[in-house]
């Protein structure tokens, strides 16, 4: 290594070697930088110890001491940020959203102001004649028709000023949205004095920018496109929406126009909430007009200058460094939760003028940075509830807040003292976005690496917000008031009334409750407008652990209240006396299944909107429970002691439990066994209710035509039914798996073989002991003992605590090829115990988890990936939705569950299943941590890629089915049948030999099923015979180097068969590769090649009676 010319100075090198002893150990190297950091840009080494040949170094570049920013910074990244690492995303997101300047964007402003001052002013007409003799082209963009008292004459004049404002100037625009803001104003020779009154305003508005339209529509060397939209949805405020060209080439930027008039135009007084200016001709003498307070701020609006508020916010951002950034941070915290845009929403302006609001107010410092603005911003909106005291930036409370409260829902006034900047915002909205700042606030208390990705970088769809959707399409059937102040807005009122009835008549079954918002429209100039009245209206609700209680327990009957209930809920209240001897009104809910205990909802919300606004049944859509159709088994009839119909299954599954508990008590009772039982435990997925389908109990008996596929029960010889290959497959009887713990002794042999003799002898006294004293019948083997109750089968494994130590040490000790075995062995002796109770913990507290963890397993099966990843894989995955859910609350509802599922495969990364694993299932020592991986092994790599590209495609056609207002003929089993495309041959398999038919995705009316009714037993019925299931362990035994197979368990009525890659190559012979291979007949170098026409008889050969036929798909391959 060279050596510096020049000495180092003992003085000089003593703070360089403090500095040294918190570097890393690759930190001895100078990296290249900039000479603006005040960093030398070479490549030389450093040394940092102290050599007598090394020069005397400068107190600059690398040496210099930390200046007081990067002290701050550094103190601000241990202070505020839970890692560097949150403090580095932050500002790389930062550096990302915002955009370049580029001078083409300023030259077309200055540009385009000078054609809008430019334009020649016109005579004045009649208002009427002007908005019937527009300029060519050009539609007018309001839909009032009937505006009371319409007076007045209107003449266009070039703006007053046109002037760059919003986030463009500010410096706080973000990508990808790149809206540049200006503002037009309205001349005062354009209006007149009474103008506020009767909508004259916003018709020589309107009037105003289609002329303005009219201008820019002759500069086609400018534009690409000029349209029409509303501001904030608002249908009084148009606003003009141009894409720019810029050097030849169609602009990314969006410039939007904005017209407004100047502060003195009307007496704000007159605007006052409290005051109308709607006047009613039609009213009678002595009969006051009603306030029309949303009339009034909507004027306003453009009233309380864009100037005023860009001289705030400009102050403030000058006052602030981090002002921009802070801005900048919240509007993608908004843009991802779907809160910035729509009627009523919560903006880049809105955040803006908080900011404002909290300086003026010294809650947040001047040298705060963007993030820690961010938390304390957040903190006020998740303790501050603007609808019950809300915020002015007014000085002097020109009016008291408590009329704003009386007009408003949510409360925020301008420095004006009369303009409500949340005039439009809806209370429920307001409460989403507490319910938003509140979840960010526990993210960000969070030591976790996701906290960042979860506030930021996730997008939260609507319908993956909510457990429950309602759809109600068009959104004007609720509209219904006479009120004279509602004329302009007769929906928004009908749908604040809405969720205030909702809210009302749903409690405490909801968290939180809110409209979606609707994107902002556009549309050319030269069209009609949109009617946003003929939008659905989508009502999301978040549900609580009381959503499907049955019982709405109302007042007392002799209460003043008892009327009032009455009228609310109509005539499904009913009288009812209780156990403790009250009477009171009552509302139930009666449901024979869970199912449709899952309905109340939305049984709740029709009764609602069908009593108190007429809405029918047709025009509403509910989305919650549309998945759930898979999992039922349609031609299932029940009989005996379980009638009715399978519904979705979680009943049968209690049954088992049920079952299972009885025998665990009569197991516990066997005195007789040399050593008692000490815990019996359930493995099987029934037992955590993640079977797909729950097992039912046998009848004791086969139907007519099962019967000739036994052999009879008159042999004495034989323990259990056994079918017969030449007639149908008996329907599926799956065995459920129990572990069973003995107590401890210290007789146990110390050799694997002898432990399982002993075990053998335990099955069969057991099996002895059951039948004598319990009168069950039982079948001992030398693995296990399957014993029959009630119609179910389980089988019985008793556990040695040493036997897997014993069998690990052996395997390591011979070097046999048996470590598979006992990975199995303890995973399905050890761990599947382990887990099932976890598994358990989490149904308890998440209900939902069962039949969500169910329809992400019919989905991956019926994808055809049931001989790929095992189910405790999959029931890893979802629980982890609800352990670790951020941003989303836990799913209450079945179909979020697999949305959540489906989006989350499409970018999951499988080595996590060992950390959730270990997350759940924690190990005492690191030797059972890392087996963890063996234990619950993630898919091949091709079988990841698959799923990934398969659930991308479902959550995309999923979300887009679930959004839709009318789902009258949308077919929610597409997005679980299997594109077939992609794979080679397809396996057809005859149906009465399959068992599990009845489970099919698409089942018909003539598959066989079997019936409930049970009745005493002879003998064990046919368990465990699935042949499809044997057949394909079979090939892939077999051709597991020539191909992959697919199927689905469930009912599947084919095999895929996916070729492997250069399955056609030419290679030379070898004897220990000559299975279906020939030799190529050109070949002179005896080469050999696979012959596909050999494989595909064995198929066929392999299969007898089982495959009807085999399907060649693709031609590439096909000999």
């Amino acid at each position: 290594m060279p050596k510096a010319k020049k000495r180092r100075n003992s003085d000089e090198t003593e703070a360089p070697s403090k500095r040294a002893a918190n570097c890393g150990p690759n930190e001895h190297e100078a990296a290249p930088r900039n000479e603006e950091d005040g960093v030398v840009d070479k490549r030389e080494p450093v040394y940092l110890y102290k050599d007598p040949d090394v020069s005397t170094q400068k107190t600059s570049g690398l040496y210099k001491p930390p200046t007081f920013e990067e002290l701050q910074n550094l103190k601000e990244a241990e202070m505020l940020f839970q890692s560097n690492l949150l403090k580095l995303q932050v500002t790389e997101l930062l550096a990302e959203i915002r955009p370049k300047k580029k001078p083409s964007i300023d030259a077309f402003l200055c540009l385009l102001r000078s054609v809008l001052l430019s334009t020649r002013p016109t005579d004045p007409v009649n208002l009427c004649d002007a908005m019937t003799s527009l300029p060519r082209h050009i539609q007018y963009p309001l839909r009032l028709n009937n505006s009371p008292g319409l007076k007045g004459k209107f003449h266009f004049v070039p703006p007053q000023t046109v002037k760059v404002i919003g986030s463009y100037l500010l410096q706080s625009l973000a990508k990808p949205e790149l809206n540049v803001d200006v503002s037009i104003e309205i001349p005062q020779e354009c209006l007149q004095a009474k103008d506020h009154l009767n909508y004259r305003y916003f018709h020589k508005r309107a009037l105003y920018l289609c002329h303005i339209a009219a201008v820019l529509k002759k500069e086609k060397e400018l534009l690409t496109s000029l349209k029409f939209s509303y501001m904030n949805s608002n249908p009084l405020l148009p606003i003009i929406v141009l894409t720019p060209i810029l050097n030849g080439k169609v602009s990314k930027y969006t410039v939007q126009l904005y017209p407004f008039i100047a502060d003195e135009m009307f007496k704000v007084t007159k605007l006052a909430p409290d005051r109308n200016n709607i006047r009613d001709t039609s009213a009678g003498d002595g009969q006051e007009n009603p306030p029309t307070p949303y009339y009034n701020n909507t004027l306003l609006q453009d009233m309380d200058s864009y100037q005023r508020h860009l001289h705030d916010i400009f102050s403030a951002s000058q006052e602030c460094a981090a002002f921009a950034d802070a801005v900048m941070l919240f509007k993608v915290w908004l843009r991802q939760r779907g809160f910035y845009k729509g009627y009523g929403c919560f903006n880049g302006f809105l955040i803006s003028m908080l900011l404002v609001y909290l300086l003026h107010h010294r809650k947040v410092h001047k040298l705060m940075t963007s993030y820690h603005i961010l938390r304390i911003t957040l903190e006020h909106l998740a303790s501050n509830d603007w609808t019950v005291k809300g915020n002015t930036l007014a000085t002097h409370d020109k009016v008291p807040l408590e009329k704003f409260h009386a007009a408003f829902e949510v409360v925020f006034v301008g420095s004006s003292g009369y303009h409500n900047l949340c005039g439009d915002m809806s209370s429920t909205t307001y409460h989403r976005v507490q319910h938003e700042a509140r979840a960010a606030l526990r993210l960000l208390e969070k030591e976790s690496t996701e906290s960042f990705e979860a506030l930021f970088m996730t997008k939260m769809p609507f319908v993956q917000c909510f457990d429950a959707i309602c759809h109600i399409a068009p959104v004007s059937i609720l509209a219904a008031s006479d009120d004279a102040s509602q004329q302009d807005r007769a929906v928004p009122a009908a749908v604040r009334k809405l969720c205030g009835i909702a809210g009302k008549g749903l409690g405490g079954r909801v968290a939180n409750l809110s409209i979606k918002l609707q994107p902002c429209k556009q549309w050319l100039v030269s069209k009609a407008p949109p009617d946003p009245n003929d939008d659905p209206l989508t009502l999301g609700m978040l549900l609580t652990d009381r959503a499907f209680t049955e019982l709405e327990l109302g007042p007392p009957a002799d209460s003043t209240e008892a009327s009032t209930f009455r009228s609310f809920w109509g005539d499904v209240s009913e009288l009812r006396r209780f156990q403790d001897g009250s009477i009171n009104e009552a509302v139930v809910w009666e449901s024979s299944c869970d199912a449709e205990c899952r309905g109340i909802i939305k049984r709740i919300m029709l009764h609602l909107l069908s009593r108190h606004f007429g809405v029918s049944t047709s025009d509403v859509t509910f989305t919650m429970a549309q998945f759930d159709q898979v999992l039922s088994k349609p031609n299932y009839k029940g009989g005996g002691d379980s009638p009715g119909m399978y519904s979705t299954g979680e009943e049968m599954s209690r049954r088992v439990l049920q079952t299972f508990e009885d025998l665990n008590k009569q197991l516990r009772s066997l005195d007789q066994l040399p050593l008692s039982v000490v815990s019996v435990v359930g493995t099987s997925p029934v037992f955590r209710h993640t079977e797909v389908f729950p097992p039912v109990p046998w009848d004791g008996r086969y139907r007519s035509h099962f019967l000739a596929a036994l052999v009879s029960e008159d042999n004495s010889q034989l323990q259990r039914l056994c079918p017969n290959p030449d007639h149908s497959s008996p329907p599926f009887i799956s065995p459920l798996n129990v572990v069973c713990q003995l107590e401890s002794s210290g007789k146990w042999p110390d050799e694997v073989e002898a432990i399982q003799q002993i075990k053998a002898a335990f099955y069969v006294k057991m099996s002895e002991l059951l039948g004598r004293e319990c009168s069950l019948i039982s079948s001992p083997t030398f693995s296990h003992l399957d014993v029959l109750k009630d119609g179910f089968v389980f089988r019985i494994k008793v556990v040695h605590p040493w036997e897997v130590a014993l069998r690990k040490s052996t395997v390591k000790k011979q070097k046999s090829d048996g470590k598979q075995a006992v990975l199995e062995m303890e995973r399905d002796l050890i761990m599947l115990p382990m887990l099932c109770s976890c598994l358990l913990s989490i149904h308890q507290e998440f209900p939902v988890f069962s039949i969500g963890v169910r329809l992400c397993k019919r989905w991956l099966y019926c994808q055809l990936f049931s001989n790929h990843i095992r189910d405790e894989v999959i029931e890893l995955i979802v629980s982890d939705l609800f352990r670790s859910s951020s941003p989303y609350e836990p799913p209450s509802a079945p179909a979020i569950v697999l949305l959540r599922f489906l989006n989350k495969m499409n970018s999951f990364d499988w080595n996590s299943i060992t950390d959730i694993a270990r997350r759940l299932l924690p190990q005492e020592d690191e030797e059972a941590n890392s087996e963890l991986s063996s234990h619950f092994p993630a898919p091949p790599t091709v079988i990841q890629s698959r799923i990934k590209l398969l659930s991308d495609k479902a959550y995309t056609l999923a979300c887009s089915q679930l959004s839709q207002a009318d789902q009258s003929d949308v077919d929610f089993k597409q997005i679980f049948r299997p594109p077939l495309q992609d794979y080679d041959v397809l396996i057809h398999l005859n149906k009465k030999h399959n068992p599990q038919a009845v489970c099919a995705l698409d089942t018909s009316s003539d598959v066989p099923t079997s019936a409930t009714r049970w009745k005493a037993f002879t003998k064990l019925p046919v368990v465990d015979f699935d042949p499809v299931r044997i057949f394909v362990q079979e090939l892939e035994k077999t051709f597991s180097e020539f191909a992959l197979f697919f199927y689905d368990s469930y009912g599947g009525d084919y095999i895929a068969v996916a070729w492997r890659p250069n399955l056609l190559a030419a290679h030379s012979f070898k004897a220990s590769h000559a299975n279906c291979r020939s030799l190529l007949s050109a070949s002179r170098s005896q080469q050999v090649a696979v012959d596909l026409n050999s494989i595909l008889d064995d198929f066929k050969v392999m299969g007898s009676g089982l495959v009807k036929a085999v399907e060649v798909l693709s031609d590439s391959k096909s000999p």
